[in-house]
C-alpha cells in the first residue's frame, strides 16, 4: 500500500524535479547556450510563439549565439522580443541573422547569478516538500 501511494505521486516528484532544471538551463553563465533564450516569447502572425519555433538557435563561439529565423520577415518581431525580454542582452541584425554578443560576467552580475540559483533550488525544495507532505498525509 505504501508503494502504491508512492508511485502514486512519483509524476509530482519528477515534474518538480523537470521544472528545476528547466529553470536552472536559463541561468547565464559565463558561455553562451541556446537555452537562455527558452523564456523568450515572440508576437508572430497574432500570436505568442518560443523563439525556437521561429529560428534556429547556434552557438557560434563561446560568448556570440546566432538566431537565423526561418521566416525573413520575422527578424524584427524576434528581435524587439529578445529586447523586451530584459535578458540583459543588445541583439545586432545584419538582415538575415541577428548576433547575440554575452558580455562577460562581473562580479557584482555573478553575486546576483548566486542568489538566483539559490531562490530556483528554494522553490525545487518546496515542491518536493509539499508532494512529501501529500504522500504522508495520505499515508496517516
Amino acid at each position: 500500500m505504501i508503494d502504491q501511494i508512492i508511485n502514486q505521486h512519483k509524476l509530482e516528484f519528477e515534474k518538480v524535479i523537470e521544472r528545476y532544471l528547466h529553470e536552472l538551463s536559463g541561468v547565464r553563465t559565463g558561455r553562451a547556450s541556446p537555452s537562455l533564450l527558452n523564456t523568450v516569447q515572440v508576437e508572430s502572425y497574432g500570436a505568442k510563439m518560443p523563439i525556437e519555433h521561429m529560428a534556429s538557435v547556434t552557438v557560434s563561439d563561446a560568448r556570440t549565439l546566432t538566431i537565423s529565423p526561418w521566416d525573413k520577415s520575422q527578424l524584427s518581431n524576434i528581435e524587439k522580443a529578445i529586447q523586451m525580454a530584459n535578458l540583459g542582452f543588445n541583439p545586432s541584425s545584419d538582415g538575415n541573422v541577428i548576433r547575440i554578443n554575452l558580455p562577460p560576467l562581473n562580479e557584482e552580475r555573478r553575486k546576483e547569478m548566486v542568489k538566483l540559483v539559490g531562490q530556483i533550488a528554494e522553490k525545487a525544495r518546496i515542491g518536493i516538500r509539499n508532494v512529501r507532505e501529500s504522500i504522508i498525509k495520505e499515508l496517516k
